[in-house]
């Protein structure tokens, strides 16, 4: 059994480790705040007032929190969401190493936004990082993750876009096949990463006890797919036609600002090369299966 302290755990993903974790004989600590009349606790612009001892004498912290990065970019926006990961992490991890007893495991989230639009490159760990504004976020936010490393086992999770019930991402994707309005986005041809929830949690549970998780990994499933093909297999499982025209660009980067350009049109053919040489067993390693899993009522 260990004590597991999660960052970020009323978002998506910190939900089902704090529903999953307690099932395994694990005790999970939600980071709890402090306040400002509290002379010991610790301020994270992310995390809020850090109180003293939410973090002593815990196994294991994985570290989740972080702004939405899916909201319309500005100047400002992209400024909070760097901040949000760069120093917010950097402090939490200045934090830990001042404990008397600091984590063994500090597992912090990252993004395949890292590589950049790569187009028809296959990218692994080894390839190089790309260019752009969300690689410079996602190189910051592992850089300061890897600040713990003095101290502690670091694992760095390249996370493809999370599906799964009620999964945010996916259900912004679908909704225009359930309105029957289903179509490419752009070209369509741009390469489409994505992972199944329940994927992301067993690599985690996995990381937490294996001495040898180490490093960075792309948590992508195996089955690649082009965003026309995802669309497709939506529509199959969904029972609606998706026979509408690309939709250009012009519209999406009106709505979304620069976001567009580096969360819906680039392409990104990735490999979860760490994964596959551990021998990892896939839960939801094909698309189609995936959606209908997701997309399934409870």
């Amino acid at each position: 059994m260990m004590r597991v302290a999660i960052t970020g755990s009323t978002g998506y993903l910190g939900s089902e480790l704090s529903r999953i974790l307690p099932t395994q004989g694990h005790e999970v600590i939600p980071v709890v705040r402090g306040d400002s009349q509290d002379p010991e606790s610790i301020w994270n612009p992310q995390l809020g007032w850090i109180r003293p001892g939410a973090l002593d004498n815990v196994d294991v912290v994985i570290h989740l929190a972080g702004e939405n990065i899916g909201s319309r970019w500005t100047k400002e926006r992209r400024e909070a969401l760097m901040t949000s990961r760069r120093d917010a992490t950097k402090l939490l991890v200045n934090h830990l190493q001042a404990l008397d007893s600091p984590p063994k495991v500090f597992i912090s989230a990252s993004a395949v936004g890292i590589y950049g639009d790569r187009g028809e490159e296959l990218l692994t760990e080894d390839s190089d990082i790309g260019s752009g504004p969300l690689v410079d976020i996602c190189q910051a936010w592992e850089a300061s993750a890897e600040l713990a490393a003095s101290s502690m086992r670091v694992v760095k999770l390249r996370l493809a876009p999370i599906f799964g019930k009620d999964a945010e991402v996916l259900t912004r994707q679908a909704l225009p096949v359930k309105m029957f309005v289903g179509g490419p986005v752009g070209s369509g041809a741009q390469w489409a990463p994505w992972v199944h929830l329940s994927d992301v949690v067993k690599v985690i549970t996995e990381a937490m006890s294996d001495e040898s998780f180490t490093g960075a990994y792309n948590v992508v499933a195996p089955d690649s797919v082009r965003n026309k093909d995802l669309v497709k297999a939506m529509g199959r499982v969904l029972g609606r036609p998706t026979l509408f025209p690309p939709t250009p660009k012009l519209p999406l980067r009106l709505a979304f600002g620069e976001m567009a350009d580096w969360l819906i049109f680039a392409s990104q053919r990735i490999q979860p090369m760490r994964l596959e040489e551990r021998g990892y067993q896939w839960e939801q390693p094909l698309i189609e299966p995936a959606l209908k899993e997701s997309f399934e009522k409870s």
